[in-house]
């Protein structure tokens, strides 16, 4: 019966020790690697959010919740009670509703609005990895992996991480640090992939009464 106990013992130790090492031997690059083989074949993502945006200056901190849509093109939109992002692939449109004005920005990379779609669909294209850590994620086997700009001279961020899901290699979050020292997260749930989305969706048409600013 000892001999018993201890048997069941070793093989509940051995399989610990499995799913440990499992999580620990996964390095920077390989993370990277099976996140891109997952989302290159994702055309589109839809999800509700969470984002919290930090300042380190103030300590200060403010809490919104939206939903999002993420083309594997430039077109995206990213939508809250206190304003819309929407890019057509050509420009952004970004409705401040509290303020009752519209921003029109040219859609390129350089353009720090462009930075949350690019972390979701593109991220092994701009940035490097260059740790990872075993973590528990929605409530799943996971881990974190961070990474910085390939090319800091044209980035409008210090660094950044994402959080997601072994096996489906899903992500769940993802956290940028400006050049200010400022963070901004946000927190997925009830995610879509490779759903139907109506071109109309992209389609911006501004509010009567709006104070436009064109920047193109």
């Amino acid at each position: 019966m000892i001999q018993k106990h201890r048997v069941t013992a070793l093989i509940i130790l051995l399989s610990l020790v499995a799913t440990s090492l499992s999580a620990q031997t996964l390095t920077p690059q390989q993370g990277i690697k099976e996140l891109q083989g997952r989302y290159k074949s994702v055309s589109s993502l839809q999800a509700d959010f969470q984002e919290v945006f930090e300042w380190t200056a103030t300590r200060e901190t403010v809490i919104r919740s939206g939903s999002l849509i993420v083309m594997d093109d430039d077109r995206f939109v990213i939508d809250t009670p206190e304003q819309q992002m929407v890019c057509d692939g050509s420009a952004v449109y970004r409705l401040n509703r509290v303020r009752n004005q519209l921003i029109i920005e040219p859609a390129n990379q350089g353009n720090e609005a462009m930075l949350p779609k690019r972390l979701l669909m593109r991220f092994g294209d701009d940035f490097n990895p260059t740790a990872i850590a075993a973590e528990t994620v929605a409530g799943k086997k996971g881990f974190r992996l961070e990474l910085t700009p390939k090319d800091a001279s044209k980035s409008l961020m210090s660094s950044s991480k994402i959080w997601a899901t072994e096996g489906d290699w899903t992500i769940y979050r993802i956290a940028i640090t400006d050049l200010n020292g400022n963070i901004t997260s946000y927190l997925l749930s009830n995610i879509q992939l490779n759903q139907s989305v109506k071109a109309t969706a992209f389609q911006f048409t501004p509010p009567s009464g709006v104070e436009t600013f064109d920047m193109r």
